[in-house]
């Protein structure tokens, strides 16, 4: 992709749904003219350099974007897509906080805070906070005329980040949500918080001692996955620092799970009720191993997309 085609994408990426569809196309053609009037002036073709100051004196992407916004009048356009990317992050940190917490009640036994009546007005009360509290901020920044404070130091030749596909945001509320079962039931239901024993009414099983002393970097690894993902839910792109977590969760993910591998064939049944069937005592090593192998291979799946978002950086 050159100089001129990234620029253009860069654009559409910020473009809000009001913009006409011929935008693209005119910006587009202003940006062959300056280089059909460069080549007549100098005689010769413009370089990647002499491109890039021309997209300079055009604007950032984020400007240029902004222009063909419909007026707000709270808000006007030059803000306000900073005031949605920041809306975005208010709001995106409040849902981690707030289901990191719920979560952290939910598995201590505290409280059942998603079952309780009173969990929507503790989402919706700060929610609204956010939303307030981020509008007063830019409506003041408007008021004052201070619309270039948010003025990006943007480069044409260096590409900071990628927008996200549809895709990508499928897999990210796959990701939230798988995230947030296992660590219910790694936690509820598993719980080798005090040992690496596995007690239901009708069946005690004794693990290996790894998963005892995984209990707690599981429960972190888990948090920061929900709290990656569920940020990436709320932002449009990906940047370089993103994929990079992303690639760091993959590859510990991947470490963890191989340590259960190892361990998983040392599992016992060690106590067991009469009317428990029997196969499923004998085949619970089995049962693990095989759930172990197919969350490995859906990260491995996350871990070649998230290397091919890094090489695209």
């Amino acid at each position: 992709m050159n100089l001129v085609q990234n620029y253009l994408a860069q654009v559409n990426a910020w473009l809000p749904d009001s913009a006409d569809e011929d935008v693209l196309q005119e910006l587009e053609s202003t940006i062959e003219e300056h280089l059909e009037a460069f080549q007549e002036e100098h005689g010769k073709p413009a370089s990647d350099k002499d491109i890039a100051d021309i997209l300079r004196a055009i604007g950032s992407p984020k400007t240029v974007a902004s222009r063909f916004g419909k007026q707000q009048y709270l808000i006007g356009p030059e803000l306000y897509p900073m005031w949605r990317y920041s809306l975005r992050i208010a709001l995106t940190l409040m849902l981690i906080l707030f289901f990191i917490n719920g979560l952290l009640r939910y598995v201590s036994g505290v409280s059942d805070i998603f079952l309780s009546t009173g969990w929507f007005m503790g989402l919706l009360q700060p929610g609204l906070v956010a939303v307030a509290v981020t509008t007063i901020i830019f409506a003041v920044l408007e008021r004052q005329g201070k619309t270039d404070y948010f003025k990006d130091n943007w480069d044409p030749l260096k590409r900071v980040s990628v927008k996200q596909s549809k895709s990508d945001q499928q897999d990210a509320v796959t990701n939230v949500i798988g995230d947030v079962l296992c660590l219910i039931i790694w936690n509820r239901w598993l719980d080798f918080s005090q040992d690496a024993v596995y007690r239901l009414d009708s069946l005690t099983v004794q693990f290996h001692e790894i998963y005892h002393l995984l209990f707690w970097p599981v429960n972190i690894l888990l948090l920061c996955s929900i709290a990656l993902y569920g940020w990436q839910l709320l932002n449009q792109f990906w940047r370089k620092s993103t994929v990079i977590a992303a690639l760091v969760i993959d590859c510990v993910s991947l470490l963890i799970l191989v340590l259960m591998l190892l361990h998983v064939d040392q599992t016992q049944v060690i106590g067991l009720s009469d009317n428990l069937d029997v196969r499923i005592t004998e085949n619970i090593g089995l049962i693990f191993k095989v759930s172990f192998v197919v969350i490995t291979g859906l990260i491995l799946m996350d871990l070649r997309h998230h290397i091919k978002l890094l090489k695209s950086l």
